[in-house]
């Protein structure tokens, strides 16, 4: 974004002086409160001449990508002077979340570098762009004031602090058949069987080493894998400190998930994610909770389905998501699918 210039109360004071003084004069004939006059006059087309041109001027920032709701987090701001000397900089750093960072940057020669490091406070869960940062500075006399908005790339991720995990229902199965082979062909690790091509196949089934000894295309099917143990379901948007209680708690429970090695699944409405999650992937997730949708048939649906193996489904619905609690509840007692519903 290119610089905007805007005046300054002092050009008020500037102008109010002159007044007074050109009154004076009359009254007293003085030359001098003449030439005062004139020079009152004249500072505000020097400060319109001097005025600071940001647009030269190189920003950036150094962060944690994800922090956790209360968390101290160092930032460093870095300020770079263009081809000309800049002037003295009041430094705003913006990001959805987080507290303001301002820092005062002193004149720098052209090509000057200097880097602050301050620390700021995660104030809210959330998930938000890279921020703006804010560059102010005022002509001479301070009679103008320029200002440029710097957009930064990148995403910044507030996750809620994991709280202490809830016990979970077990599955209809143990963990050790959840994870077992189903004897049906699909995504899995295990080899099903070799066949020969069939007219439909997709080409990347086909297995170019057995291809080569046959010398007819064969293709090679995996056996699907059991569900997946624990799938969480989240609804929204909600809003309130017990909904942030109950995506802590969710927090916790899927990271205990994943971290133990165990199969975990996230789903949302309208941002699922596909995958095995990590522990980044989890706190990601949920960093990202507003933009959750209301849950319809195809995603309870899906939550279900990949439960049916041994699983169950832990949801995070808002207490007043009446519908979407009685859709789901409804889903899992037809699938004999245990159901943990959070929040509120």
């Amino acid at each position: 974004m290119r610089t905007r210039t805007a005046v300054s109360p002092a050009v008020a004071v500037a102008l109010g002086g002159a007044g007074v003084l050109y009154l004076l004069a009359n009254v007293v004939a003085s030359w001098w409160l003449v030439l005062g006059t004139g020079a009152l006059l004249v500072l505000p087309a020097v400060a319109a001449l001097q005025r600071p041109r940001l647009d030269a001027v190189q920003v950036g920032r150094r962060m944690p990508p994800r922090v956790p709701v209360g968390a101290q987090v160092p930032t460093t701001l870095v300020v770079r002077a263009g081809s000309r000397p800049s002037p003295e900089l009041l430094v705003t750093d913006v990001v959805p979340g987080l507290t303001d960072a301002r820092v005062l940057v002193p004149p720098l020669p052209a090509g000057g570098v200097v880097e602050v490091a301050v620390v700021r406070t995660a104030q809210r869960r959330t998930r938000s762009r890279g921020g703006t940062l804010r560059l102010e500075a005022l002509a001479p006399f301070g009679l103008l004031r320029s200002v440029r908005e710097v957009p930064l790339e990148g995403v910044v991720h507030v996750h809620p602090v994991p709280s202490t995990a809830l016990p979970l229902p077990a599955g209809a199965a143990s963990r050790e058949d959840a994870l077992a082979p189903t004897g049906r062909p699909g995504a899995g690790s295990e080899v099903l069987q070799l066949r020969e091509w069939r007219a439909g196949d997709p080409a990347r089934a086909v297995s170019a080493r057995h291809t080569a000894r046959r010398g007819a295309p064969v293709v090679l099917e995996r056996e699907q894998d059991g569900g997946a143990e624990l799938v969480l379901l989240l609804a929204g948007p909600g809003a309130g400190q017990e909904w942030e209680a109950a995506l802590a708690r969710g927090c916790a429970a899927a990271l205990e998930a994943v971290s133990g090695g165990r199969p975990a699944a996230l789903l949302s409405a309208g941002t699922p994610l596909r995958g095995r999650p990590g522990p980044r992937d989890v706190l990601d997730w949920f960093a990202a909770a507003d933009d959750a949708g209301a849950l319809d048939d195809a995603v309870v649906a899906r939550a279900v389905r990949r439960a049916a193996h041994g699983g169950s489904v832990l949801a995070l619905v808002p207490v007043d998501a009446v519908a979407d609690r009685v859709r789901l509840r409804r889903a899992a007692d037809a699938a004999r699918v245990p159901l943990v519903v959070l929040g509120g």
